[in-house]
């Protein structure tokens, strides 16, 4: 073949090349890994279980993507209709009943409540000591958070079928209720807005300053740790709070907090794309304790009650 035919061949196929790459030929699709199968039945079963401080309690349980059972509480709010339903979280080891203490709040602001028993928590724990021991293996955390979002996205197509949350809902979660709620908010645009308190950026920072109880001795291991980061990178909070835009996203965190430094706030909410809110309270990790408690509360209950109950409920 000559030299000339030998351009032009190239040139055909460079083109080719090309038009293949923008043509008929699907582009890859973005992988989830909080994928699962929407077609799944729910399974759900309601019952009530008390009245008190302006609420109406139901137990509900529904079933798992991967078949397990999901106990979770819905608060409703006594004597009006509610203008959205506002999923909460707190922190490892916290039970859906603890969050009673924030049902009357929330009903105030016309919103229902809605937590469940994360992975090896409350009614889903085995045994007293089974978190602790899932927290010890990188792998596990892997996929306890895994399943945590997706046992929340399951939450939510449960709730889109309740009249009472207009299929609006937000977020409100605190230290892994608010890692949850950034990856669950990230990967799930039916949530609407999101308060996250009490979350640095990375999983590497948990795992410097979480050390009691997070995989305990692995800074001690260089490589132990590294290995451990790579596992858990896919979860890091930057990777998923930017992807909450346009959504509004609410940040707080206090500036004694010892899990929490503020550099990993403050590198967090540069993760975070507008609309976005930070504030750093004089607290430490629990924001609703002294000396800023009542202020966060009153800070949080505006922005809900603004990106949420007036907006998303229009």
């Amino acid at each position: 073949m000559s030299r000339r035919g030998v351009l032009q061949l190239l040139v055909v196929a460079a083109l080719a090349g090309v038009l293949g790459g923008c043509g008929d030929k699907p582009s890859p699709t973005r992988h989830d890994p909080f994928a699962y199968d929407r077609t799944r039945p729910l399974r759900p079963v309601v019952r009530d279980v008390q009245q008190s401080a302006g609420v109406r309690v139901q137990s509900i349980t529904y079933t798992a993507a991967d078949g397990a059972v999901v106990p979770a509480l819905l608060a409703l709010p006594r004597g009006t209709t509610p203008k959205g339903c506002l999923i909460y979280q707190g922190g490892a080891g916290s039970t859906k009943e603890q969050a009673s203490q924030l049902w009357p709040a929330a009903a105030a602001l016309g919103l229902a409540t809605f937590t469940i028993d994360t992975r090896y928590t409350g009614a889903r724990a085995t045994s007293g000591d089974q978190l602790l021991r899932v927290l010890q293996d990188a792998d596990r955390v892997a996929g306890m958070v895994r399943d945590d979002v997706i046992d929340l996205r399951r939450g939510i197509d449960y709730l889109e079928g309740r009249p009472e949350c207009r299929k609006n809902f937000g977020y409100l979660g605190t230290s892994q209720g608010a890692l949850l709620g950034a990856l669950l908010a990230g990967d799930d645009a039916r949530i609407h807005a999101a308060v996250l308190t009490s979350i640095g950026a990375t999983w590497r920072s948990a795992l410097l300053y979480d050390t009691d109880v997070l995989l305990p001795g692995v800074t001690e291991r260089p490589q132990a740790m590294e290995t451990a980061v790579r596992k858990l990178r896919a979860f890091d909070a930057a990777n998923w709070v930017g992807k909450i835009s346009p959504r509004p996203v609410m940040l707080v965190d206090g500036l004694r907090d010892p899990r929490v430094p503020v550099v990993e706030a403050l590198n967090l909410a540069a993760a975070a794309r507008q609309p976005k809110t930070l504030m750093l309270h004089r607290g430490g990790h629990d924001p609703f304790t002294s000396p800023d408690g009542a202020l966060v509360s009153e800070r949080i209950g505006v922005f809900l009650l603004n990106e949420l109950v007036e907006n998303g409920s229009s």
